[in-house]
């Protein structure tokens, strides 16, 4: 019995050692690790402010074509209203000019 622990009594320092070194070498990892996460937030900050500022130069030009799909929308309403009242003008005078023509032939077969 008494060799068994003088036995452990040699080994847990030796134990001990081992463990601080993977725990030195874990530390050491996770402190690289965070290192490169760093560059690389940097990095995805940079990407995320370069497509920001091309978004913001597109916003004029989709600020024009709104404009222009506004000013076609009102030409074509403008223009379908133009149509409408030539034809209800034009509906008009031809049942006038029926009328005349339905009234000159009627005096003639009288």
């Amino acid at each position: 019995m008494e060799n068994i622990s003088e036995f452990f009594n040699q080994l847990l320092p030796i134990l001990g050692a081992i463990v601080l070194l993977v725990l030195a070498v874990v530390f050491y990892q996770v402190v690289r690790l965070l290192a490169e996460l760093v560059i690389t937030v940097k990095k995805v900050n940079i990407t995320v402010d370069d497509v920001n500022n091309k978004l913001v130069a597109l916003d004029a030009p989709v600020q024009t074509v709104k404009n222009i799909s506004t000013s076609v929308d009102s030409g074509f309403k403008a223009g379908g209203h133009a149509v409408s009242s030539v034809v209800g003008k034009t509906k008009g005078t031809v049942q006038g000019i029926r009328s005349a023509v339905q009234s000159i032939l009627k005096k003639e077969k009288e």
